[in-house]
């Protein structure tokens, strides 16, 4: 499939930011329990993405995303300024739509729900007066918003358009102040199709497509576009502003049984055939029209490959826009102003062999000069993509970038800019990058992680660069994410191992017109990023996935759970799952790598899958879970090179069981066993050793909580977890417990279950992890016998610690 890089951008960066456990409170906590306390070294920032996607009428205002942050630029600004969150929402809000003078943003907010588990988004909207609202949820628990469909905003910012799904169909919703109304399912009972829905300035119009028929919808109900047939369809893509005027196209076969595909326009319940440029082919989704609706412009082919702009005004010959620039191999129309005086787009250079995009080009149109460029690009930037334009075509917002040398897919450097005549291209800035810490070292010398970069999606294809792995030490910050390999387009450093030697993680790529596909990854001191291939590689079945860090389904109410480490002490042993499909089901392997390649650990039974969690420091021992991962039905097991793969059991009254973590020698595992007692889920905590798997017992009253662990200390005399309890109202309540050898299960303050990622530091003296604060974001946060829980700053400054600035606070999670 020919990747449409730098292809119309829709959307922007869908990178959204993650609760990634903070273990630099851990990095922090073990080296308060030390002797001394090291001095370090300000932590350099990488430079995030950024893209311009909406300006103002007057071009005076400026809204796009950085950082996977909605940023807000005007000419009274001297940078970028973040909209930030909603309230208690954990990750930022995401814009999608404005209003034409840019003071009121549309967007969605999304957030992780541990209870139950899910992902929730929340249609929100923003003033400057009164931040990021949610606008409420009109449905019920079994709809949702549509995730593949973004909400947006009239022009003068009143009304609201947002879709939402179930499994009965899609529906339509209108926002005004007074609150949500259904606008329903599409008239002739097929479902809408996503993003095709379109909103008159002032929201009294709206129009939308659903199988083969247009719609368009006023106060009086939808009314079709056309009459469709069995060979005939219509498609309605664009409006005037005030929505008297629809423009979309007429596909289908004539009675010569030859295809077609024409224009029409659509005024007064009339429906006008158009047809179509006599240059050309239309490109069906590439149409603009004219706020008055009196012009049109889109994009269209010839028989010989190439490329046209067309402008078409009734009563006139379609007007071809060429010339393009000479080579060029498409083109696409992005924004028209309101009278239809100035058009902008770009136009791309395709290598007809190998289906790489070369460059791309922005033009702009006007009746007075015709077609010309936006000059020269500034700093090294070689690729610009115009995405919107101010009313009366003086000002163009978009996204520039540089190819990577060698990899004319690959862009760094990608920037929102601003163009005028007379001062050409400004480049608006980025945010700082989030860094958000994965693992340490043992010592706390080394600390890996992510960066959000952000990405560009379109059509599902990536880009420009989304997430870097980076490894950092107090000499160096190390950006592991660079796209080295063409085709990949997001890095995750996962492990580090005890030592520092060796980096382990997750790099994904474009699979071109196959699913996108994911590769372990190691590095060690030489900076150099080395896939570890798939089992194929090493005699096995299995091509199409391996991954680190996996997230395993441990039963119907809880899906997934993180491993443990899963690299050795000294980084020569790593240990991960590939999968691949077979008949359509998916499949997996347990794994184990070493110097000399790639090997499968097997399964328990035949026609099982199973998945590597965590390996002990010494590489000797690999702990995991075989079974029937669809029917949650899996067993722990302890893999040596000795005994093979082992069954660990399961305890009583339960049928399945998973181990996630090793002691550094191998010879204690602990895990959670699941099952059911009628209908009611049993879920467990157990620790093996020495042969016999037990139960780490119960939390005071708490014999019916679902139990499972999250940390573990290195001789496994230590254990942290969560339990879920649930009273006879449906209400779940969540304790965190801390069981020892010595003194069994006990329960930790309340406040902890608030806590993401916990951790386990000074051998299992110290727990860490990282609460929420709707208005800071995340906060590092220590709890010990004798301290209690405090955030971790304020730990610091009491051991005299008060420079933190060269920790990267807030990126890093923890609130300055």
């Amino acid at each position: 499939m020919t990747k449409q890089l730098f292809s119309k951008l829709n959307c922007f960066v869908r990178i959204t930011a993650r609760v990634i456990p903070c273990l630099l409170a851990l990095f922090v906590a073990q080296f308060a329990v030390a002797q001394e306390v090291p001095t370090f070294t300000p932590i350099g920032n990488f430079n995030a993405n950024s893209g311009a996607m909406f300006v103002s009428a007057n071009g005076n205002m400026v809204t796009g995303l950085s950082a996977s942050q909605t940023f807000r630029w005007s000419t009274s600004l001297t940078e970028m300024i973040s909209l930030g969150r909603l309230a208690g929402s954990q990750l930022p809000a995401i814009a999608t739509s404005a209003s034409s003078d840019g003071s009121v943003v549309v967007g969605f907010s999304e957030s992780w729900n541990e209870i139950p588990l899910q992902s929730t988004r929340k249609v929100v909207l923003w003033t400057p007066e009164q931040g990021w609202i949610d606008l409420g949820t009109p449905f019920e628990s079994s709809e949702h918003w549509d995730w593949n469909n973004d909400p947006r905003i009239s022009a003068n910012g009143s009304v609201v358009l947002a879709m939402s799904s179930s499994r009965i169909g899609n529906h339509l919703w209108r926002w005004t102040a007074e609150g949500w109304s259904d606008l329903g399912q599409s008239p002739n009972q097929s479902a809408w199709i996503s993003g095709s829905q379109r909103i008159s300035d002032n929201g009294s119009v709206i129009i939308a497509n659903a199988f083969n028929q247009a719609f368009r919808w006023t106060t009086s109900g939808w009314v079709g576009l056309g009459a469709p047939s069995a060979s005939v369809s219509f498609y309605a893509t664009c409006m005037s502003n005030d929505g008297s005027v629809v423009v979309g196209v007429i596909s289908g076969t004539n009675q010569q049984s030859e295809s077609f595909v024409n224009l029409f326009r659509w005024k007064a319940g009339t429906l006008v055939d158009l047809g179509s440029p006599p240059f050309g082919t239309l490109n069906e989704e590439d149409l603009f029209v004219s706020g008055d609706g009196l012009i049109i412009a889109g994009s269209a082919m010839d028989s010989q490959g190439v490329p046209h702009v067309f402008r078409f005004e009734n009563g006139s010959p379609y007007q071809d826009l060429v010339p393009l620039p000479e080579n060029h191999t498409n083109a696409t129309v992005v924004a028209m102003s309101y009278r239809g005086a100035n058009i902008v787009g770009f136009s791309q250079r395709t290598n007809l062999q190998t289906g790489i995009i070369e460059t791309t080009q922005p033009f702009r149109w006007e009746v007075a000069s015709g077609m010309s460029s936006l000059g020269q690009l500034p700093g090294e930037a070689t690729d610009a993509l115009p995405k919107a334009m101010s009313n009366d075509g003086s000002v163009i917002v978009g996204v520039i970038g540089r190819q990577v040398q060698g990899l004319p897919e690959q862009f760094v450097d990608i920037r929102a800019f601003r163009w005028t005549g007379a001062l050409g291209m400004n480049v608006l800035g980025t945010f700082q990058t989030a860094i958000h810490p994965e693992d340490l070292s043992h010592d706390g010398s080394i600390l890996v992680g992510t960066a959000e970069f952000g990405s560009f999606i379109h059509s599902n294809e990536h880009l420009g660069l989304g997430d870097h792995a980076f490894r950092w030490s107090s000499a160096l910050l190390q950006d592991l994410g660079v796209n080295t390999v063409q085709g990949e387009f997001d890095s995750h450093a996962e492990f580090v191992s005890d030592d520092g030697s060796t980096v382990v993680g997750t790099m994904k790529f474009d699979g071109g017109s196959s699913l996108d596909f994911s590769r372990a990854f190691r590095v060690t001191s030489s900076g150099v990023k080395v896939d570890l291939g798939t089992l194929r590689a090493a005699g096995g079945e299995f091509d199409s996935s391996s991954y680190i860090k996996s997230n395993f389904p441990l039963s119907i109410s809880r899906y997934e759970q993180e491993s443990g480490k899963c690299v050795s002490s000294d980084g020569s042993v790593i240990v991960g799952t590939s999968e691949s499909f077979v008949s359509d089901i998916l499949v997996r392997r347990a794994f184990r790598w070493t110097s000399s390649g790639m090997s499968n650990l097997g399964t328990l039974g035949v026609g099982e899958s199973s998945t590597a969690l965590a390996v002990s420091s010494d590489g000797l021992t690999v702990v995991g879970a075989s079974g029937n991962f669809q029917t949650f039905l899996t067993r722990a097991f302890r893999w040596t090179s000795g005994d093979g793969m082992v069954s660990l059991g399961t305890l009583n009254g339960t049928d399945s069981s998973a181990a996630f973590f090793s002691s550094s020698n191998g010879a204690v595992v602990v895990g959670t066993c699941t099952g059911f007692n009628g209908p009611n889920e049993v879920r467990k905590a157990f620790l093996w050793k020495d042969g016999a798997m037990a139960s780490l017992g119960f939390l005071p009253g708490g014999a019916q909580d679902l139990y499972w662990p999250v940390a573990m200390n290195e001789d496994g005399s230590v254990v942290v977890g969560l339990s879920d309890q649930t009273d006879a109202q449906g209400v779940t309540t969540r304790r965190a417990f801390r069981w020892t050898t010595l003194g069994g299960m006990s329960e930790l303050p309340a406040e902890i279950t608030d806590l993401q990622g916990l951790s386990l530091g000074g051998n299992g003296a110290i727990v860490v992890g990282t609460r929420i604060d709707g208005e800071v974001g995340r906060v590092a946060c220590l709890w010990t016998p004798t301290l209690g829980l405090v955030d971790l700053k304020e730990y610091f400054i009491s051991l005299g610690i008060e420079n933190l600035e060269g920790i990267n606070l807030i990126d890093a999670g923890i609130s300055k």
